[in-house]
C-alpha cells in the first residue's frame, strides 16, 4: 500500500461547477450538469478524506460485507448464469474512490497503522469495485441425481478477462461471497466477471452491473418447463400365450424438463431433454415384459432413448430420456408392449400418449423473484 497519509483537502468545488456550467452553454440540462458536478465534488472529496492511497490494481475475496452505499440489482432472467448445481447472481454492487481502512486490510494482505474511519484511496485512474454474489439451487430436474468430481460446475473469477487463482472464487448452492476488486474508472461490462464452466459449456455474468454478458446456452433461460400428460396415460392389456393369458399394466406418471442430465451431459444446442418416468406391474412368470418407449414429434420424426431404460424393476426402470428441440410444444409417447416367453415373441399392441409442451424458464424466474420481493417486504414489515 503507498502511504500519502497527508489529510489535507483539496477544493475542486470551483472548478467542477464551472465546467458543469459550460457543458450547460452546450446543451446539457443545468439540472444534470449539476447531479454531475456534485457527484465529481463528492468523489474528490472522498480521495481528499483518505489517508493512504492503494497501489495499482488488487482483489480479495473479503470476509464480510462491508458498509458501503451499495445499488441492488435488478433481478430477472438476464440477471443469472445457471447450471446443473448451482446458478449465480449479482445481489448488489458499487464502485467507489475510497474504502474503509480495515477493508483494504484484507485487500492487501498486510495491516497499517489506522484509526477507526480511517479511509483508503484507489490509485490514480482506478475505482474499487465491491459486488456481493448469492449462489442457490436452481432445481433442474432430476432430482436424484447430481454431478460428481470434474463434472461439478467451476466458478471462476475473470479480472480483464484473466482467471484469477489468488484469489479463487469457489461457490456452492447457498453460499455468499463479497469480492472487492481494483478497476479502471469507468470500466467495461465485462472488465470484472464470474464465469460457470460445466464440461466446456462457458458462461458469464458481470460484476458490474450484474446482467449475463455470454453463454454457450442461452436458449436454456426460455425453455420450456412443464410436461402435461393426456387423461388416457395408463393401460392394461390382456393377451393369450401358449401358457395362457397374462395381463400386461402399467402407467406414465410424470414427464420432465432439462437442458442437463449428470449421466448425459448438455443436451445438443438448442435442444432440451424429456423424461418419462413410468411404471409397470410384473407379468407372470415364466413370461418377460420387454417393452419399449420410443417418442414421435409433431412433424412424424421419431425419437429413441438417449440409453437404455431397463433394471431389475422392469423395462421402464429407468427414466427415459429423450431429446427435443427446445421450442417444441407437443409430441407423442409410443409404447410398444412385447411379451416374450422363452424364444416366442408376442407383439401386444402399441399405446399413443399425446404430451403437450410448455410454459417458460424466464417466466418462472420472474414469478419466484417477485414471491422473493414480497417475501422481503413482509419480513420488512
Amino acid at each position: 500500500m503507498h502511504a500519502n497519509r497527508s489529510r489535507s483537502t483539496t477544493t475542486l468545488t470551483g472548478i467542477v461547477l464551472a465546467a458543469a456550467l459550460a457543458l450547460t452553454a452546450c446543451g446539457d440540462s443545468q439540472e444534470e450538469a449539476l447531479n454531475d458536478a456534485e457527484q465529481s465534488v463528492e468523489a474528490a472529496d472522498l480521495r481528499s478524506e483518505a489517508v493512504t492511497q492503494m497501489e495499482p490494481g488488487g482483489a480479495e475475496i473479503l470476509n464480510r460485507v462491508p458498509d458501503l452505499e451499495f445499488t441492488d440489482i435488478t433481478q430477472d432472467d438476464s440477471t443469472v448464469v445457471s447450471s446443473f448445481d448451482k446458478e449465480l447472481r449479482v445481489e448488489k454492487v458499487v464502485q467507489t474512490t475510497t474504502i474503509p481502512a480495515e477493508v483494504a486490510e484484507e485487500m492487501t494482505g498486510s495491516s497499517g497503522d489506522f484509526e477507526p474511519g480511517d479511509l483508503v484511496a484507489a490509485a490514480d485512474g482506478e475505482v474499487f469495485l465491491v459486488a456481493v454474489l448469492q449462489a442457490d439451487d436452481p432445481r433442474w430436474e432430476p432430482t436424484d441425481q447430481q454431478l460428481t468430481g470434474s463434472s461439478e460446475t467451476e466458478t471462476i473469477l475473470r479480472v480483464g478477462g484473466n482467471p484469477l487463482t489468488d484469489p479463487y472464487l469457489s461457490m456452492e448452492a447457498g453460499d455468499q461471497a463479497t469480492v472487492a476488486v481494483a478497476v479502471p474508472e469507468d470500466p467495461a461490462q465485462d472488465e470484472v466477471t464470474v464465469e460457470l464452466l460445466q464440461d466446456d459449456v462457458s458462461q458469464e455474468i458481470s460484476l458490474i452491473d450484474g446482467t449475463r454478458i455470454a453463454s454457450d446456452v442461452e436458449y436454456i433461460y426460455d425453455r420450456p418447463t412443464t410436461v402435461e400428460i393426456s387423461e388416457d396415460a395408463s393401460w392394461s392389456e390382456e393377451y393369450e400365450t401358449r401358457r395362457g393369458n397374462v395381463t400386461m399394466s402399467g402407467q406414465l406418471t410424470e414427464g420432465v424438463i432439462t437442458p442437463l442430465v449428470p449421466q448425459l451431459g448438455w443436451a445438443n444446442p438448442n435442444s432440451v431433454f424429456l423424461g418419462l418416468k413410468l411404471t409397470t406391474q410384473d407379468v407372470d412368470n415364466p413370461h418377460r415384459d420387454h417393452s419399449t418407449i420410443r417418442l414421435e414429434l409433431a412433424d412424424g420424426t421419431t425419437v429413441q432413448p438417449e440409453s437404455g431404460t431397463r433394471s431389475t424393476d422392469g423395462p421402464f426402470g429407468k427414466t427415459a430420456w429423450f431429446q427435443l428441440p427446445a421450442d417444441a410444444t407437443e409430441a407423442t409417447a409410443l409404447i410398444d408392449l412385447e411379451l416374450a416367453l422363452g424364444t416366442d415373441q408376442y407383439d401386444v399392441g402399441e399405446l399413443e400418449i399425446p404430451l403437450t409442451i410448455s410454459g417458460s424458464a424466464a417466466e418462472n424466474a420472474d414469478t419466484e423473484d417477485a414471491e422473493d420481493t414480497e417475501d422481503d417486504d413482509a419480513a420488512e414489515v
